[in-house]
């Protein structure tokens, strides 16, 4: 059960007039942020915020969880209003001063690491990032778990829907995203719209690779990589306003969560008139972030372009070519002879067979993650044989790439197969540089 730091203070003593703005549980530490007066209406319904010992988190539950003495559980589908609009904001510099006050928690081991797994994380979040992209999954739990138990509000929250469910807080960020689009984002949105379009109507479409690319690209940047910044939030707490209150909240973000794409509204807001742009963007500056946008753009295009290096490594070596130019960034990766990936089929206990644990130990095989399974590279088949074996002398070549975790084992090989040598000749090196000097001083459209 959550504890306090203070035993002898009850705990509705301790949290009536408090409310959670930003929780910080820092490493190998309890300290969790709180802003003051948040929650000043909170009753002592909302006792405890996670855990308990008759009870665990629930993953996607339709309710609350009410467990011994007012313990409230995290609820997986839901995510309260603040979260999707980070309410109350962060400082926006560093050494701006902190309106909060700390609280410590005492959690049972593993619970915030539950908690989190099951809270909100908007597009392009993540826990260790740049301020304006760190996620708050432990904030979300806590806020949730507490308007569950008892709904509160305050000046700025008066009014709107209260809980969303996650897809509809994650169409509300993308209306944002849309509304505050950069030009980069904006010129990749509009040559997709024809594609979309067709894939709506029917969604069994046979694209070509360019549209496939094109469309796998679109959805790297609405679902992995966008950008952040607080302007996008008022962005989004404007659209809350419209959307969210008022006799019509409740059927409004149900067609918020109905659909994954909502085509119709994110095409209306991406062309929508001048007078409309103004409304989405009220209380933000005219501040140009067309170099997040741009960099999001090449973030989601690299996302595709590895993914692509991904399945060129893992195919047969006899159906693709022994090389591939991976753009971005840019290079030409090369596959020596014969060194191809093993997929062995797991054991009932989801393990890897024998002997492909042992290769790994030993440091003659990599192992990394590839569509549920785990793929082991280099290896080459026995002579006269369909099984496996090591690439003799490998060791020292993999050697530094023992000590990485799994999900960065396929950068490294990727580095290993970069091919070095110039791709074009000194003419064509040449030519490109002149162009490159003349887009440079291009303006843009």
């Amino acid at each position: 059960m959550l504890e306090l730091a203070e035993p002898a203070a009850g705990i509705t003593k301790v949290l009536k007039g408090l409310g959670v703005n930003a929780i910080v549980l820092k490493a190998g530490d309890d300290l969790v942020h709180v802003a003051e007066g948040l929650l000043a209406r909170l009753g002592h319904g909302a006792l405890a915020l996670l855990g308990g010992d008759q009870a665990d988190v629930v993953g996607a539950a339709d309710g609350g969880v009410q467990g011994d003495e007012g313990v409230v559980l995290l609820v997986g589908e839901l995510t309260r209003i603040s979260t999707v609009l980070r309410y109350p904001p962060p400082p926006r510099w560093r050494r701006d001063p902190r309106t909060d006050s700390p609280l410590r928690l005492r959690l049972p081991a593993g619970l915030p690491d539950r908690a989190r797994a099951v809270s909100l994380h908007l597009p392009g979040q993540y826990p260790r990032a740049h301020r304006d992209y760190q996620s708050r999954a432990l904030t979300d739990a806590v806020m949730t778990a507490i308007a569950v138990a008892e709904p509160f509000t305050d000046d700025v929250l008066d009014g709107l829907l209260p809980l969303l469910r996650h897809r509809a807080a994650h169409n509300l960020w993308r209306l944002a995203s849309v509304a505050l689009c950069t030009r980069p984002e904006f010129r990749l949105l509009h040559a997709s719209e024809d594609v979309r379009d067709r894939m709506e109507v029917d969604p069994q479409a046979r694209l070509d690779d360019e549209e496939q690319r094109l469309l796998d690209v679109v959805e790297a940047l609405e679902e992995d990589v966008a950008w952040h910044s607080p302007a996008r939030f008022v962005v989004a707490a404007n659209i809350a306003r419209d959307r969210l209150r008022g006799a019509r909240a409740e059927s409004r973000a149900h067609v918020l969560r109905g659909r994954s794409r909502l085509a119709p509204p994110v095409q209306d807001t991406l062309n929508a008139r001048e007078e409309e742009c103004q409304a989405l963007l009220e209380g933000t500056t005219d501040y140009d972030w067309s170099g997040r946008g741009g960099t999001a753009v090449w973030r989601a295009e690299r996302r595709v372009s590895f993914q692509h290096f991904k399945d060129w490594l893992v195919g047969s070596t006899e159906k693709t070519p022994a090389q591939m130019m991976v753009a971005p960034p840019g290079w030409m990766v090369v596959r020596p002879t014969a060194w191809e990936v093993a997929l062995p089929v797991p054991t009932m206990n989801g393990r890897l067979p024998d002997p492909f644990p042992q290769w790994v130990s030993e440091g003659r095989a990599l192992a990394f993650p590839y569509r549920n399974m785990q793929a082991l590279w280099p290896l080459r088949r026995s002579q006269g044989s369909p099984d496996w074996e090591p690439v003799p002398g490998v060791e020292h070549l993999l050697a530094t790439a023992r000590v990485l975790p799994a999900e960065k084992v396929l950068g490294y090989i990727e580095a290993v197969l970069i091919e070095w040598k110039p791709v074009l000749g000194r003419s064509q090196l040449l030519s490109l540089h002149v162009l490159d000097e003349q887009s440079a001083h291009r303006r843009i459209p």
